[in-house]
This record gives C-alpha cells, structure tokens and sequence, in this order.
C-alpha cells in the first residue's frame, strides 16, 4: 500500500512538471512558515502529514515543508529533491536561501552549488531579453538581504531570547515589533547599513536600475530600496559631486536628491517618489508633493530625464492629484 501511495505521488508530480508558472510577477516574497509540528520539532510526523496531502492535492507549501523535513531529519538527498521539483513549480524560489533548515545541505556543495545556479537562472527566465543579468542578479540578491528580517524572520531560527515578550511587544519602537532592541542592534541595523551600502554601489555602478535595465520586478527592488535609504547630508552632496561630474545616472539622483527632501518634510524637486494616501476612503498609489509643479517636467528633462512626469506615474499605476495642476 505504501508503495502504490508513493508511485502515486511520483505520477501526481510528473503530471505537474510542465506546469507553466509565471515567475517573480509580484517583488513581495513568497514564505511558507513553520506549521505546529515542525515548531514542535516532529519532524517525521509533519513529514508523514505533507506526503499524505501531496498524494491527494499538489502544490508548492507541500513540497517546500517536505524538503524542510528532510533537512531536518539529516535526509539531505531527499531534501535536495524536493527542492528541485520546488523550484520547478514555484512563483518564488528566494526563500530557499534564506532558510536557515537547508544549512546542512550545503555540505553538498555540488549539488547545493546547482541549487542555487538552478534558481538564479530560473529568475534570469522570468526576465525579459536585453537586460543586464549581472544586475538583475545583484538586485535580486539584495532582495533576499533586505528581507531577512521581515519576510523571512521566522526561518532564520533566531532563539526565543531575541524576541519580546507578548507583553512588551507593544511598546517596541522598533520594525518589527517582536524583536528585542538589543537584537535590532546587534542583528537588525548591521544587515540595513549592509543593505543600503550595496544598493549605493549598484547605483554607481549601474545606475538606476530601470525596466530596461533590469526588469519589472528589478526596478521595484531598486525602488523599494530608495524609499528605505537613509540618505544623509554628506551622501547627497558626494552624489551632487559626481551628477555634476557626469558620472552618475540622472534618474538615480534625482531619486536621492527627493528622498533627501521627503526626509526634511520638504517637497520633492524631480518627481520621483510615490506614496499611498486616502482617497474617498481607499488607499492609492499618488504622487508625492513636488514643489514648482508646473514646471517639473522642464526640469527633469534639463537633468537628463526625458520620461514626463505623467508617464512615470502612469507606468507605476500612481495618480497626479489635480490640485498639482491649479
């Protein structure tokens, strides 16, 4: 019987290899949590119960919490696979390696190292022709980086010491509300500086990582990481420096230079940033405040940025309050 139950599953996954999956279509990361058992530590129960619900449906928390329990149970080879056929179904394969459970099976280098190659060409894939791979590649590695924290928290097997208790967690002045200051400061603000230092090498190597450059899903890391910069006084005058110089992209400073404004609750001067505010009760994507709105697009355009600010916003899906334009 519990041979027929596996040829069965083995028929159910060969059924689902030609799926198509539309990789990477939303920036936000794909996490499947630990259930009750795992957190628990029985692994071979949760195992059994995964295997028993991939016989009768298939889907991908099925195959991603069975290779978790292999991992744990120290069956890499078996992990391994069920990895593979994860990522041959998958929508979102970064939490792979931020999943502290798949430490172990790096001692497999070969086959990790194919692993990985496996899910970074299968995002090169999801990209449209001409863009530049390397950056893209650095983009989405910055992407699993930023997340750490957020996302992917509860995969990292952080000890229970580094978190709050329930009472406390709601006075924590903190992102995530959970974690204990002295963690947000030995953990957490390490891995932002860690984070904002790459994004600035990768605006000053490649410049703004726009939709040609990098894709959809790349232009909304970058733009992401923009929004999180902490730009400070010395940073915009060394970009100021090398903008005049013309050795930086228009866009990217343009960028840095509204951040830095946003910061000082000044308006922006280019146009580039977006935020969400109410609307007749719903929430959407605007325009934030430009100052001199009339002629924003004279002085972006006398930067090096000839995208008007209209087409900026409607290739964001954003709207341009018609108050800008009284």
């Amino acid at each position: 019987m519990r041979y027929l139950k596996i040829l069965f599953i083995l028929f159910l996954l060969q059924s689902n290899l030609y799926s198509q999956v539309v990789k990477y279509k939303s920036d936000l990361p794909v996490v499947y949590y630990r259930d009750s058992l795992q957190k628990a530590g029985e692994y071979k129960l949760s195992l059994q119960n995964h295997l028993s619900s991939l016989s009768k449906e298939f889907t991908c928390e099925a195959l991603y919490k069975i290779a978790v329990n292999y991992a744990e149970l120290n069956l890499k080879d078996s992990a391994l696979y069920y990895l593979n056929l994860y990522v041959d179904h998958s929508s979102d394969d970064r939490l792979i390696l931020a999943d502290k459970a798949f430490e172990p099976l790096k001692d497999k280098k070969a086959d990790w190292h194919k692993l990985e190659i496996k899910i970074k060409n299968s995002y090169l894939k999801s990209l449209p022709d001409n863009i530049n791979e390397n950056l893209a590649l650095e983009l989405f590695e910055l992407s699993i980086l930023q997340n750490l924290y957020e996302y992917y928290i509860d995969l990292l097997k952080m000890p229970n010491s580094a978190f709050e208790t329930k009472n406390e967690m709601e006075s924590s002045m903190f992102s995530n509300p959970r974690l204990k200051k002295e963690t947000y400061t030995e953990q957490v603000l390490p891995n932002i500086m860690k984070s904002e230092n790459i994004f600035k090498a990768i605006l000053q190597k490649y410049g703004f990582p726009s939709v040609e450059k990098a894709g959809v899903f790349g232009e909304n890391i970058a733009y992401k990481s923009i929004m999180k910069l902490n730009v400070s006084e010395q940073y915009l005058d060394s970009v100021e420096n090398l903008f005049n110089k013309k050795l930086f992209d228009p866009l990217a400073y343009a960028m840095i230079k509204d951040k830095y404004l946003y910061m000082k609750d000044k308006k922006q001067e280019f146009g580039t940033l977006l935020y969400y505010c109410e609307n007749d009760s719903k929430w959407e994507l605007s325009l934030y405040p430009v100052s001199d709105f009339k002629n924003l697009n004279q002085r972006r355009k006398e930067i090096g940025i000839l995208e008007t600010v209209e087409d900026y916003a409607n290739r964001r899906d954003a709207k341009i309050p018609k108050s800008y334009y009284k």
